[in-house]
Order: C-alpha cells, then sequence, then structure tokens
C-alpha cells in the first residue's frame, strides 16, 4: 500500500492521489498547508505528471542547515517554508509536474553523548531536562573522564555550531538553582545537541601506569611461584 510507513502524526498537504489515504489513517487530524518544515522532519513527495502517471519519494530528510534535496530539481533550502510554499516551489521549478502531494514527519528529538561514558550512544530527549540529566542517562562518567571540561555542542539555524564547556564539580549546583542556571543555555539540552567528554590525560597516563604495575607484579609473582615449583 502506498505510504504505509507514513505514521499517524503526519502532516499532509493535499491527498489527491489516493482518496482512501485519508480513510486508512496515513492522513493526521491536523491538516495545514501552512505547516512550516523544521529540521526534525523527513518528507515524502508524490508528483502528479501532465501524461497522468504518478511518483513517489519517501523518507528525504531536512539537513541541520535547513537545505534537502527536492526529487527532480536538486537541493534547496526548505526550513521555514510552510508546505504550501514548498508546493509552490516544486512547481515553478518543474515542467511537467501538474501537482504536488507532501507528507511530512517528525524525526524524535534526539541528543548525543560521546567520549568518556559509561554508556555512549544517542536518546531521546523526553524527560531529560538538562546536560546533567543527559550524562546520566549514559550511566555516567568513565574512572579517566575530564569533568572539568565536558563541551556542549550545538548548531545554530544557519547550520553552524558552537560549544559550551561545563565545569561538572564546579557547576552542577548552579545548573539546579531555580532562580538562574536551569534556565541558561550551556545547561539545557536541545534536540540535536551532542555531549563530549574529554579524557583526562593525567588519569589516563596513570591509570595506564596502574594496569602496567599490576602486570608486573602479577608476572613477578607467578615468577616466583613457578620458581618455587620448580
Amino acid at each position: 500500500m502506498l505510504l504505509s510507513s507514513v505514521p499517524q502524526e503526519t502532516f499532509a498537504a493535499k491527498v489527491i492521489g489516493d482518496p482512501n489515504l485519508k480513510a486508512q489513517g496515513f492522513i493526521s487530524k491536523i491538516y495545514d498547508d501552512y505547516y512550516s518544515i523544521s529540521r526534525d522532519n523527513t518528507i515524502d513527495f508524490i508528483y502528479n505528471y501532465s501524461d497522468g502517471s504518478q511518483k513517489t519519494f519517501t523518507g528525504i530528510p531536512v539537513f541541520p542547515n535547513g537545505n534537502l534535496v527536492l526529487p527532480n530539481i536538486g537541493e534547496e533550502h526548505v526550513y521555514g517554508l510552510t508546505i504550501k510554499e514548498l508546493q509552490e516551489l516544486i512547481l515553478e521549478k518543474t515542467d511537467n509536474v501538474t501537482d504536488v502531494e507532501i507528507f511530512i514527519k517528525r524525526i524524535p528529538n534526539n541528543f548525543s553523548v560521546l567520549g568518556e561514558v559509561n554508556n555512549p550512544g544517542s536518546f531521546k530527549l523526553e524527560d531529560i531536562r538538562t546536560i546533567y540529566d543527559g550524562i546520566a542517562k549514559a550511566k555516567g562518567f568513565t574512572d579517566v573522564a575530564r569533568k572539568s571540561k565536558v563541551t556542549l555542542i550545538r548548531q545554530r539555524e544557519d547550520g553552524s555550531r558552537y560549544s559550551y564547556i561545563i565545569n561538572f564539580p564546579k557547576e552542577v549546583f548552579e545548573a539546579y538553582d531555580a532562580d538562574s542556571g536551569i534556565g541558561r543555555d550551556a545547561y539545557l539540552l536541545k534536540e540535536g545537541d551532542l555531549i563530549y567528554v574529554y579524557a583526562s590525560t593525567p588519569k589516563k597516563v596513570w591509570k595506564i601506569f596502574k594496569q602496567a604495575l599490576s602486570a608486573a607484579t602479577l608476572g613477578v609473582f607467578a615468577g616466583l611461584v613457578g620458581g618455587a615449583l620448580d
């Protein structure tokens, strides 16, 4: 069935290719030509051509910089456009397309935690509020994590990136101060954020040294036991 993977929360601009789609629940109750496209969208298109044929293009993502590769057209900046404006753009740039059906889906709001944490990966925001909650979601720091220089990387609307440096031991209480910290961008997580935890060089060197020392001690002990047995 056409577009059978489109979820209930899909936004649709028009339904003309298959009148049964709406009845089967593929179209959301929200039916709005003026919905504005965001960076967490993937888009399905149905092109209706002048010769009566039809072609479906599914799962095309909006890039972080707000661009999208439009079928038969190429890359265009679509962030902030309404569904109606996107339809008009496609019709303007194609000669043989007579109508366009547009289905918009939202990508889950995720953030990522990488580096020296016990469970690195991508997680859903959901009940996650601050960068501290994010670290907890990743099962906390490893024993060589540099807690005084945790980096939160965020993307601006123009696609460029900037970062915050968080000193966990020093700022953890400030982050949960209702009068100041909780409202600061440096602490509040947003979709698409990346938290990176660097390794502390002294801690890493010390860990390697202890491992080597333990191995050497074990080797000496094994040698002594072996000699005694001989």
